[in-house]
């Protein structure tokens, strides 16, 4: 379960990440424990106790001091995980002094928003990642979206390649599972193949895995889908 700190003196704008997070995590099956701080002192005094995976620290042009709290933050721990979130961006250079993993503005973008956190999560707690669930006969698995490879249909049957070599089998139809897995990493890249872009390691006519196998791309559409997995990079940046 992550253990997530959200700091913020403005009620209004703490509220509005408080929900963005829950709502977020709940849609992804994401296990986690939020902790509520107004007062910059309480969240110190509590880190002293408490270990946070991510902490979300709100800064406001009339609250410059909270800067040095961060500057404390990243002095207490050279490996925690901060997020910056304000209404304005006078804070962005300090959020990069002290390395934090990224800068929210307020409003939120929701997808924006979304894809930093999704990148955040896979990259810094890989374990926390989303799943996907498969029914065998006698147990149910989640299989994390990371460990994918890629799925390849037959028939009424659905593949699933995770990096390590393993393969299950499922019987469904790909249309059906693409549309469970509501994830932008994942890509039809043929009609038969399904890849995950996060072990893509180049694309020509073929995207070739990490693993060295090769899935072809749907004839006609080749430089439509690359263009697909190109705007994925650009966005994982």
């Amino acid at each position: 379960m992550l253990r997530i700190a959200i700091c913020d003196e403005q009620g209004n704008s703490r509220r509005e990440m408080y929900d963005f997070l829950t709502d977020l995590w709940s849609k992804d099956h994401i296990q986690a424990a939020i902790r509520v701080f107004e007062e910059m002192n309480n969240l110190l005094e509590q880190y002293k106790k408490e270990e946070f995976h991510i902490i979300f620290l709100g800064f406001h042009a009339d609250k410059p001091e909270k800067v040095q709290a961060a500057e404390k933050l990243r002095a207490l721990d050279d490996d925690q995980c901060m997020v910056f979130f304000s209404d304005s961006r006078k804070f962005a250079l300090k959020s990069q002094e002290v390395y934090a993993s990224g800068y929210l503005l307020l409003p939120l973008e929701r997808s924006k928003a979304e894809a930093l956190l999704c990148r955040l999560i896979r990259r810094e707690f890989p374990q926390a990642d989303k799943s996907f669930e498969i029914k065998m006969k006698k147990e149910c698995r989640r299989i994390p979206y990371h460990d994918i490879l890629y799925m390849e249909s037959q028939n009424r049957i659905v593949m699933i390649h995770q990096l390590d070599g393993a393969v299950y089998q499922i019987y469904d139809k790909l249309n059906r599972v693409e549309q469970s897995l509501k994830d932008s990493r994942f890509l039809r890249c043929q009609q038969s193949f399904l890849i995950n872009m996060e072990h893509v390691k180049e694309v020509n006519t073929k995207f070739l895995l990490a693993t060295g196998i090769s899935i072809p791309i749907r004839r006609g559409q080749v430089r439509q889908i690359r263009d697909i997995y190109y705007q994925y990079l650009m966005n994982q940046k």
